[in-house]
């Protein structure tokens, strides 16, 4: 006040010139102002605003600028109380913070920066006075001035980005204004590129003190008081001056008058802070345009608490600074000379300065040495005689102590030299020499762009001002990693992948052409980058080298063979007159003479581009001197070494190549989910939260896809999904499972930290941007939030459903028997006991009490009809596939939990719908059991009629239900019959660990062995039990029911009839049933009407009307041994491709053989069919194979892998009956007994098995198969253990890289695990 314009008013344009005044805006600025006429359509309540003052007089400074004391620099009161002004304006709008967030929009439409601005231009003959009468005054809008012949002048906008429009946070009255965080409120002003360099700013703050007394007048609908309170209510307005009535309303001298302490001109009024001017510079050229600059400051002023209030004691600005690697902080700050003399505080009286100090920690004082600072240089890791060490230890030098040296040398003075020479001066706070509290430092401090080198957290203090129990000035600066865009993210991972890729296509390409006789130069696998244009001139090089050398290695291999012949001659000549005279038996000396000469002669007459890896190498030893060239080079191998070891090859190790590229895509994914939420939320963890959303959203949805039968059934043809998806459904599903557990843990830790930072942050009066509306919320308030649909209630939910979905997947649970009549027995027990409380623990706030404990009595009552009596035992699968059931509920919550969920879930669920629509009508279709034999090794073999239109191939599985056991169990089996069969077979292993087999076994086996012999013949191995057919009557009401009739429906069920126990030396005895079933019709389905309904006679159905309910009349009940079967069928499996290999390798473990009985049963038969007559053709084609067509395999070698021999024997006879026909020369059957044993007990199977003892050695077996069928792409077909499958893997790996020859075998693994 009276600095800026002089001491006089009106100004002089002399006086407004003095710069050392202060000055901020124009002198013509003012005088345009006092001669504008004010706008007298403002509210001005009961104030008397005075006319001739022009725009000066408002409601707050009614009597305008009457003298100098009146005046505040030269500034226009009328722009400085309302907002946005009508008028230019010398300011440009940085930001505006309001209550009102439904106003943003005009408030930046109507800034100066986007909307040009008018004001009247009159010409007057002689300078106007220091008073202007209302009719003299300058026109305010367009009309009067163009009719007082002004003219009307619009000044263009600024040109610059609106003003951003934000939400206030809300804070306490008296309160330094701090809000609910501690801190004082603030905004992050971003500088514009706009601001000339070198220009003079000028910083000014505006804001409103409003008043809830503004009430909308009667009748009167949204009525807003700050934009429709005008000169209309200046005769009757709201709140009059000092009001004194009875406002409460009990009467006078009873509850009033009372007074308010109400001055019109300050309800609603504007305030204003300017800061100091100030020059903005332009951005250093060295210095990248998206790098971060902050300005880091020093406020606060001299004197304690009390003194300096309003404000406050020094402070850094801000006190807790994040920044990233090559931010820069630009420190600067100001003191002054100005401060009351008495004002507590250390130094020269009325000065305040500052230094800055790194200190170990914010409850630490003394400073650190330098060879501890870590701000600046890292002093641990660094040396500080490097240019970059000499720089640092300038910036600590001056930070410290603000180079007082020099500025007390400029005035012939100097600081103590020494403690001695500090000690002699006897210096006080107030010498100009006393350098230790600062006095000799110039009240501005410019430190300068400072590169943020040194990533960690660094606190700072304040010498002079950090006074102990007075006052503290201290802060840290958080240093963290550079900071990347989402742009930058993604180039960054598409450039590696690139890298990558293009490092393997290079390293591939080079090695090609080092080794121009290898494989990798062979025209089908030359490398795409030998087969640019620009190359052509140097692969014919090595091209010429290659034909060079299959040249010379054809003379090597005439010139052998014309040495063999010459040698083998007379024997070659004895063997043919042999076989003239002889005709050879199988079997015989002469044949297996015959037959090795003939091998012999045709390995000789074998052409050399079938050698094997051996002759090649015996031929390149035996070249002539002048025909050896450089056939190998073992240069730049390592790429496509490192290629094979990280993502496999063609020989097995597939699978790696797809896991890296499903781990690829989950990581772009993540990046991109990432990248996307960059800048969303209150931080940096919602990105986080959204990085680990964006993988379970990209998880979830493949989680459904291994689940779908019918979709696997032609996946299954695709051979770049066999290492992933084909050879293992559930254990694809089971990895998928693994990222969707990692992505809920980055997830809900995002979404925890988030939370935590908004129920800290400040509260908003209004709420503009997204962070502004949840900033301040309570954790509860988060959690049920109907805006967000209570995503963090609905996510808690979700994560419980899906632990104990987790949990109860594990072994520990799924593969257990629960037996509820006694405690655990073992470690095991006791550990899957409590596994499994806790997952029930998880569910019960959940799911309903009544459905779980109906669903486990279920469980109980179904589990104990299959144990000894009175116990009570739950099978692991049942607790499993019922907890496992809540995966449509978590999907349903997950659609309102994410509103984007959608996008990820919409095509998985359309497929899934598509296979459980196809599904439910397969699984409706029920098979007629035809008998149950129980096997050896606790192995039992299920025979079924083949139901209409049923097609199938070997290697296919089914799943089959029990409603006898489970009406809602399924489970899967590998079909062992062929599909020219008319009989459908299937073999289980019911172990007493298997809840639902051994439970079918008791059903199916056990428990008609007891009735047929009345319990006189042990039910095990050996009982084959024969089934018939039946049709039961049911007795349903029609749908309408209006004329009482019943109608009859039929039920198929199987009911034993037979049983037949094998006895030693071959007998066999016959047990029958003695009764027919009642309430039934036996009915008959030959093979040669499969596809014909079956027939039943209703006429020999039969009711009991005595002694029987109306539900039994109306419903009879089937037999208590009635067995009712459902299939659901055929899926697709890896081992159906086997016929499209020449030469395959079938190994099984265990009871994993059972697809291979199926194939070497149809190979049999299908080659059984090539031979016979055209009807027979016919009817193998029913199974859908076209034997004109098909070709079957040239050679089969089956690998089976038991740990006793007793467990062959089971299948023994299945095997046995496979390998029979012509197809006989063609399967190779190899048995490995894989547990200890002694010889004596070795038993020989006979039938041309070979027998091993121990485990096969895949690495050499699979060379010698490679020599004996070079060429051949051989396909290997696993169906066992996944441990297997990896040596399997590695031995085909092993095999390729041992032979680089163009004509070596190719093992290709397809594996189904268990």
């Amino acid at each position: 006040q009276n600095t800026a314009g002089g001491q006089q008013e009106p100004p002089t344009e002399e006086d407004a010139a003095d710069l050392t005044l202060g000055q901020h805006e124009p002198f013509e600025y003012y005088t345009a102002c006092k001669a504008r006429e004010r706008n007298n359509g403002l509210y001005t309540a009961d104030q008397q605003v005075n006319d001739n003052r022009g725009a000066t007089a408002t409601r707050q400074h009614p009597g305008g600028n009457n003298n100098a004391n009146d005046r505040h620099g030269l500034e226009c009161p009328e722009e400085r109380d309302y907002y946005p002004y009508w008028h230019p304006s010398g300011w440009r709008d940085a930001a505006v913070l309001t209550s009102e967030p439904e106003h943003c929009e005009f408030y930046r439409q109507e800034s100066q920066n986007a909307m040009p601005k008018g004001h009247c231009v009159m010409t007057f003959e002689e300078e106007p006075p220091a008073t202007l009468q209302e009719e003299d005054q300058v026109a305010n809008n367009r009309n009067d001035c163009e009719s007082n012949g002004g003219t009307w002048t619009v000044e263009p906008a600024w040109d610059i980005d609106p003003p951003e429009c934000l939400g206030l946070p809300e804070s306490r009255d008296n309160h330094h204004g701090n809000i609910a965080t501690g801190h004082m409120a603030s905004y992050l002003w971003k500088i514009p590129d706009t601001i000339p360099d070198n220009d003079t700013c000028v910083l000014r703050i505006r804001y409103n003190m409003s008043s809830g007394d503004f009430k909308a007048p009667d009748g009167e609908i949204d009525w807003d008081p700050f934009f429709d309170l005008d000169a209309r209510y200046n005769a009757n307005p709201p709140i009059k001056t000092d009001p004194k009535d009875d406002f409460v309303g009990l009467g006078w001298q009873t509850s009033g008058p009372l007074q308010l302490q109400v001055n019109t001109a300050q309800f609603g009024r504007t305030f204003q802070d300017r800061s100091h001017v100030f020059k903005v510079k332009r951005r250093p050229e060295s210095i990248p345009s998206d790098v971060r600059i902050v300005n880091y400051n020093v406020r606060g002023r001299r004197g304690n608490i009390v003194q300096v209030y309003p404000a406050v004691e020094y402070d850094f600005v801000p006190q807790d600074l994040s920044v990233n690697l090559g931010d820069f902080l630009h420190f600067q700050w100001t003191g002054s000379d100005a401060n009351a003399n008495g004002n507590a505080g250390n130094g020269r009286q009325g000065t305040d300065r500052s230094n800055l100090v790194q200190i170990s920690g914010r409850s630490a004082n003394k400073p650190v040495s330098f060879e501890e600072h870590s701000l600046f240089f890292d002093a641990k890791s660094q040396d500080w005689d490097s240019e970059e060490g000499r720089a640092a230890r300038r910036l600590i030098e001056r930070f410290a102590f603000l180079d007082q040296q020099m500025y007390t040398e400029q005035v012939g003075e100097s600081c103590p030299k020494d403690k001695a020479d500090l000690e002699d001066r006897n210096l006080n706070d107030n010498d100009d020499e006393h350098c230790q509290q600062l006095n000799a430092a110039p009240a501005y401090f410019d430190g300068g762009l400072v590169e943020m080198r040194v990533r960690g957290t660094h606190h700072i203090a304040s010498t002079r001002n950090n006074d102990y129990s007075n006052r503290s000035q201290k802060a840290t600066i958080y240093v963290g990693h550079a900071h990347l865009r989402w742009w930058e993210i993604a180039a960054i991972i598409g450039g590696a992948v690139a890298a990558v890729w293009l490092a393997y296509l290079i390293g591939n390409a080079v090695h090609a052409y080092m080794n121009p006789t290898s494989s990798a130069f062979s025209k089908r696998n030359r490398p795409i980058l030998l087969r640019a244009p620009c190359m052509w001139c140097f692969v014919q090089r090595q091209i010429k080298k290659r034909e060079a050398y299959k040249e010379a290695l054809q003379r090597a291999w005439q010139r052998r063979c014309a040495a063999a012949d010459t040698q083998r001659g007379a024997t070659l000549l004895g063997a043919t007159a042999a076989r003239k005279a002889v005709t050879p038996s199988a079997g015989s000396a002469a044949a297996k003479l015959t037959t090795n000469l003939a091998q012999e002669q045709a390995e000789l007459t074998r052409p050399p581009g079938w050698l094997s890896k051996q002759t090649k190498e015996e031929l390149t030893a035996a070249l002539h001197p002048n025909e050896k060239i450089i056939v190998k080079s073992q240069c730049c191998t390592w790429p496509r070494q490192l290629w094979h070891r990280c993502l496999g090859d063609d020989s097995g190790e597939g699978d790696k190549r797809a896991t890296w590229a499903y781990i690829m895509i989950n990581i772009l994914v993540a990046a991109f989910g990432f990248a996307c939420n960059y800048s969303g939320g209150l931080n940096r963890w919602y990105a986080v939260a959204k990085m680990g959303g964006y993988m379970l959203d990209f998880n979830l949805s493949v989680l459904l896809l291994p689940t779908m039968r019918s979709l696997q059934k032609y996946v299954i043809q695709v051979r770049q999904l066999d290492g992933l998806f084909n050879a293992d459904p559930i254990g694809f599903h089971m990895w998928v499972a693994g990222w969707v557990a990692f992505g809920t843990v980055v997830h809900v830790f995002g979404h925890v930290m988030h939370m935590g930072a908004i129920s800290l942050g400040p509260h908003f009066q209004a709420v503009v941007t997204p962070a502004q509306a949840i900033s301040g919320r309570s954790i509860l308030i988060q959690s049920f939030d109907p805006y967000t649909r209570a995503a963090p209630f609905t996510g808690c939910i979700i994560l419980v459903m899906m632990i104990a979905m987790g949990m109860t997947a594990s072994t520990r649970i799924r593969r257990h028997t629960f037996n509820f009549a006694r405690p655990p027995q073992s470690f095991h027990d006791l550990i899957s006991w409590f596994v499994l409380a806790l997952a029930f623990l998880l569910l019960s706030p959940i799911l309903l009490p009544w459905y779980f404990l109906r669903w486990l009595g279920r469980g109980c009552r179904r589990a104990a009809s299959s144990d000894l009596p009175g116990q009570k035992k739950v099978g692991g699968f049942l607790i499993f596939w019922g907890v496992h059931k809540l995966w449509a509920p978590v999907y349903i919550l997950l659609l309102a939990h994410g509103p984007q969920c959608w996008i990820w879930f919409l095509w998985p669920l359309i497929l899934l719908l598509c296979d459980r629509l196809v599904s439910r009508d397969r699984r409706k279709q029920q098979v007629m059991l035809k008998s149950a034999e129980m096997l050896k090794s606790n192995v039992m073999k299920l025979t079924f009629g083949m139901p209409p239109g049923f097609t199938y191939q070997a290697g296919q599985y089914i799943q089959i239900c029990c409603e006898q056991v489970n009406g809602e169990e399924w489970h899967p089996f590998t079909l062992t019959s062929a599909p020219e069969e008319k009989d459908l077979s299937v073999h289980i292993r019911c172990g007493d660990d298997l809840d639902w087999c051994s439970a079918l076994k008791q059903k199916l086996v056990f428990d008609p062995v007891n009735a047929l012999t009345e319990c006189k013949q042990k039910p095990g191995e050996g009982c084959r039990v024969m089934y018939s057919p039946y049709a039961h009557g049911e007795m349903l009401p029609q749908a309408d029911g209006t004329d009482g009739r019943r109608r009859l429906e039929q039920q198929l069920y199987s009911q034993p009839t037979v049983l037949e126990v094998a006895r030693t030396g071959g007998k066999v005895d016959t047990f029958k049933r003695r009764a027919a079933p009642a309430n039934a019709v036996a009915i008959t389905v030959t093979a040669s009407a499969r596809n014909a309904k079956r027939v039943w006679d209703d006429e020999k159905v039969e009711t009991k009307a005595s002694s029987t309910s109306l539900e039994e009349v109306l419903r009879p009940p089937l037999p208590r041994d009635a067995i009712q079967l459902r299939l659901d069928g055929p899926h697709g499996a890896p081992s159906e491709l086997v016929w499209k290999n020449k030469v395959v390798m079938l190994v099984g473990a265990g009871i994993g053989v059972t697809p291979f009985a199926s194939i070497l049963r149809s190979l049999q038969m299908q080659v059984q069919a090539q031979h016979s007559d055209s009807s027979s053709r016919k009817r193998a084609g029913t199974s859908g194979h076209d034997v004109s067509t098909w070709q079957a395999c040239e050679k089969v070698y089956f690998y089976w892998l038991c740990r006793g021999q007793d467990e062959f024997h089971w299948f023994y006879e299945l095997l046995s009956e496979a390998l029979k026909g012509p197809a006989r020369d063609r399967i190779e059957v190899n048995l490995f007994q894989t547990a200890m044993v002694e010889l004596s007990q070795v038993r020989m199977l006979g039938d041309g098995f070979k027998q091993f003892m121990g485990r096969p050695d895949w690495k050499k077996i699979m060379p010698k198969l490679s020599e004996k069928h070079p060429g051949e792409n051989i396909g290997v077909f696993l169906c066992g253990p996944q441990a297997l499958r990896g040596e399997l893997q590695r031995a085909a790996a092993d095999s390729g890289k041992s032979d680089k020859t163009d004509n070596r075998a190719r093992f290709m693994v397809h594996a189904e695990n268990f």
